[in-house]
């Protein structure tokens, strides 16, 4: 895990977390192409204009694929 994230108790990690599943479910994010938006609303999400919201559902289950954990390698490998 990431040393930052490492220094964070659990239930702060929960409180950023579910105030980060409002903000995606209230506000949304922007997302200026056609393709990315077409994409989301096939697949069930409200798009408004650019804006995709996100239902907590889809949130939590999209999580459950993520790995438990991951190397992020810069193109540089001298440099990951």
């Amino acid at each position: 895990m990431n040393r930052a994230i490492i220094n964070f108790e659990r239930s702060t990690l929960d409180n950023i977390h579910q105030y980060s599943l409002d903000l995606l479910s209230d506000t949304g994010i922007r997302f200026p192409n056609r393709k990315a938006l077409d994409i989301f609303s096939d697949r069930g999400f409200k798009v408004d204009g650019e804006t995709v919201y996100f239902d907590r559902e889809s949130i939590e289950t999209a999580l459950e694929t993520v790995p438990e954990a991951f190397t992020i390698e810069a193109r540089n490998p001298e440099k990951s």
